[in-house]
């Protein structure tokens, strides 16, 4: 503020004119710079007090233990700076390049990059161009937001927008109940919004709710996508109905999940490694017991391929370090019971591979509202989530609500 505002030196050049002003009495001052501790402008009230940046806080006074300081009418000039200590020629080089910079403020639309799908605006908000115009950066819709998702933007959309807010899904994420923002901004760039207007409710239902932008994800580092661990927590926390984030069955062959069949019994087959070329049998299977067991989001399959062609797939419910057994899963407990036998018991020789089945999330673009809820909970930490949420296919702008420029809808289609 006291740097950058520009509000803050247009005030500092109308303040020497000012007809009341801090004085400070010279003779009972005894230089214990508690004023200049408590001093938030910064204008030295212990010395020459620069009345540029004097912001008439009081606390110098009220800090004082000598009553050295007060609040007088016209107080003589002689302990005070009225002007900015700065040299002619320094000023006349603070002025041209203002006016060389000036117009590069300008640019954020004029260039053909006029649009960045990182800039995520709040809810309410104008289209683009309109919202730099109409912005003042005051930020009183980053300080009423209750999850701290509005912060101000940097270079997201040029150096005009810089210090406009914008949403950081790693900070938090947009309540649906919530149209704070709208309801403070001064001067219409974010536009009042009714909770039913905002969830697209009761007379609001044609058009549909209020769309920030489309989540996406990267799934070479989504758990279940690459690493075959099980997680629906973006599914969880999706807040539409029906759900943008949903997820479909998948099996999956693990790591090294080809074996060889080395004995059976009709609910247990017992396997080694899989000979590599030149061997006869492979070496001894070593698993950690019950890592095979699943659980009801996550399942482990044993596919047995027999000599005459056919084949078989069980459900594994225990295993010791060379052996699993099979099983099913209860439908009304959830639980990993026996009842399950090999339709032909397993021969020694036979191949058998070890599959998991586990759930893997998907997003609908047609109901993504891009609330960023899975993005904030997403529990895989890094630099950037697996799920992540952009501009696309908000809908403040028709030309980037337009199915034809959305990246998640080209996928699709």
């Amino acid at each position: 503020c006291r740097t950058l505002c520009p509000l803050g030196a247009l005030l500092g050049v109308f303040s020497r004119f000012a007809l009341w002003r801090i004085d400070r009495d010279p003779n009972k001052c005894t230089d214990c710079g508690m004023c200049r501790k408590h001093c938030e402008g910064a204008c030295d009230p212990d010395a020459k007090l620069r009345r540029s940046e004097c912001f008439v806080c009081f606390n110098c006074i009220d800090s004082c233990p000598h009553g050295a300081l007060g609040f007088a009418f016209l107080p003589a000039r002689a302990g005070e700076v009225t002007w900015p200590d700065a040299s002619r020629r320094r000023a006349i080089l603070a002025a041209v390049g203002g006016v060389i910079f000036y117009p590069f403020t300008k640019l954020a639309g004029k260039t053909t990059r006029d649009f960045s799908s990182k800039a995520i605006r709040p809810p309410g908000s104008v289209e683009e161009q309109e919202f730099l115009a109409r912005c003042l950066k005051c930020g009183q819709c980053i300080r009423v937001c209750p999850t701290n998702v509005l912060q101000p933007a940097m270079l997201e959309t040029g150096i005009e927008g810089m210090w406009t807010p914008v949403m950081n899904f790693r900070m938090g994420f947009c309540q649906l109940n919530c149209t704070a923002c709208g309801h403070v901004c001064p001067t219409g760039a974010i536009q009042r919004l009714t909770v039913e207007q905002k969830q697209g409710l009761g007379e609001f239902a044609s058009t549909g709710p209020i769309r920030l932008g489309t989540a996406h994800y990267d799934l070479g580092r989504c758990l279940p996508w690459s690493k075959n661990i099980p997680c629906v927590v973006c599914e969880e926390v999706c807040p539409t109905s029906p759900k943008a984030i949903h997820t479909e069955q998948r099996r999956l062959l693990i790591r090294d999940g080809k074996k060889m069949v080395v004995s059976a019994t009709p609910v247990t087959v017992t396997v080694s490694e899989y000979p590599m070329e030149g061997q006869s049998v492979g070496q001894r299977s070593v698993f950690a017991p019950n890592s095979y067991r699943g659980d009801p989001t996550a399942g482990y399959y044993v596919q047995l391929f027999h000599r005459d062609g056919t084949s078989e797939t069980h459900r594994i419910i225990a295993n010791d370090v060379d052996t699993l057994m099979i099983g099913e899963l209860n439908p009304a407990g959830g639980q990993l019971v026996n009842g399950s036998r090999f339709a032909q018991t397993p021969e020694r020789g036979d191949v058998a591979t070890i599959e998991i089945e586990l759930k893997v999330p998907k997003i609908d673009t047609e109901l993504c509202i891009g609330c960023g809820l899975c993005e904030y909970h997403c529990p895989v930490v890094g630099d950037r989530r697996p799920v992540y949420v952009t501009a696309e296919g908000e809908t403040r702008s028709e030309a980037q609500a337009d199915d034809a420029r959305n990246r998640s809808f080209r996928l699709v289609k």
